[in-house]
């Protein structure tokens, strides 16, 4: 059960590929290599500068050329294409991502100040990945201020409430670049270029398409480049994830938990101020039960979507339960802290041995419950739109 627990997000465990950069994998497949693409480009700042080109296959990265910058940073590589690949250009501490038909003729420039930003002509699908990886860049830019204001801000006088708008623009902001990327995705499809957008990731762990909320998305971008493009090992390698992934949610579905229409197990846990609290004392309200760790990236990702379903509906006879599956007890009180998600918090201190995990046959974080006012379990493991719309149907 605990070996199970750890993999706390099904589909996120088994997509792994990322497209973040500077810790990106392969993903496409050239074949056959015999026809010629040139680029020509210039680095702003980067006189003399070191430039590997590197295929990206489905498992690895090929170099296949090296040249280096003029004084004035200009440079000129050439290579093989035999189809549509994707390859990275790299120089510095810096990657560039191009996809490359077979005889295209690439102009690109860019500057050694300004990462992920990057202007090229001749090539229109490197075109669209240098259109996404502008507005990538300058979202997780704008991320990484909120997260040093943050930090600076903790020590100050009202830091909760500074949080929270803080966490109402991080929200904000990453459903902005959510909606944009999915936009992208729609528009420019069935082109290779959407599996950048459909695996890019806001730092470590943190994927812009929740693969349980988006489900559909991953699907929708699976079927479209397997019609396209089959004997790329990318997409292959996409539609037998996603295969494995289905079966796993399918299993997981049909496990021995309680279900829909059980009542849920009832349990006793502590509060921060040491109180005991029962599940059962919410009886006569509707209970979204949570289970969440401080130390579980997406369960802090889910926390963010929580904060501002409970301030929507609290008061309408509706309540949020967090049963946190931490051992450090700082750690706890700061990640509700800091979440502020209004709900009524709980945790035995015992990780992944707490009672409710048995109980409940939990097997990843996050999770959820929802339950109505007599106790009985309406849905689980609902979140995203899919939470919010069901919310609104029960309380409406």
């Amino acid at each position: 059960m605990k070996a199970k627990a750890r993999h706390y997000y099904l589909l996120l465990f088994l997509f792994g590929l990322s497209a973040c950069q500077g810790d990106r994998q392969p993903l496409g497949n050239s074949g056959t290599q015999d026809n010629p693409c040139r680029i020509e480009g210039r680095i702003e700042g980067g006189g003399r500068l070191e430039i590997i080109v590197e295929e990206m296959t489905a498992r690895e990265l090929i170099p296949v050329d090296t040249c280096y910058c003029d004084e004035n940073g200009a440079f000129e590589a050439s290579f093989d294409v035999g189809r549509e690949s994707f390859y990275v250009l790299r120089f510095g501490d810096e990657m560039l991502t191009l996809l490359i038909s077979p005889g295209e003729s690439l102009k690109l420039n860019t500057n050694l100040a300004r990462p992920g930003y990057f202007r090229v002509e001749g090539s229109p699908a490197s075109s669209l990945l240098a259109e996404l990886s502008a507005r990538h860049k300058a979202t997780l830019e704008e991320l990484a201020k909120l997260s040093r204001r943050s930090r600076d801000l903790r020590n100050e006088a009202g830091y909760p409430e500074l949080k929270r708008e803080l966490d109402r623009q991080f929200d904000s902001l990453t459903r902005s670049f959510h909606d944009y990327s999915k936009g992208f995705i729609e528009s420019n499809l069935p082109s290779q270029a959407t599996l950048i957008a459909l695996y890019n990731l806001y730092g470590p762990g943190l994927p812009v398409f929740d693969p349980a909320s988006d489900l559909e998305l991953y699907q929708r971008v699976d079927s479209v480049l397997l019609e396209h493009h089959p004997e790329v090992e990318a997409v292959q390698l996409l539609h037998s994830q996603l295969a494995e992934a289905l079966q796993m949610l399918k299993t997981s579905a049909s496990g021995t938990g309680p279900k829909a229409g059980e009542i849920a197990p009832d349990f006793v846990s502590s509060q921060p101020d040491g109180s005991a609290l029962a599940l059962s004392d919410l009886r006569g309200r509707y209970v979204l039960l949570s289970f969440w760790a401080s130390w579980s990236e997406p369960s802090r990702i889910e926390n963010a979507r929580l904060a501002r379903l409970g301030k929507r509906f609290g008061g309408k006879a509706f309540s949020i339960v967090q049963l946190a599956l931490d051992d450090d007890r700082e750690d706890w009180l700061s990640a509700i802290e800091e979440d502020a998600v209004p709900a009524l918090q709980l945790s035995d201190l015992q990780r992944w041995a707490c009672p409710a995990v048995e109980l409940y046959r939990l097997e990843r974080i996050p999770s959820n419950l929802l339950i109505d006012p007599e106790g009985r379990i309406v849905a689980s493991d609902l979140f995203g739109k899919e939470l919010e719309e069901k919310l609104e149907q029960l309380l409406k």
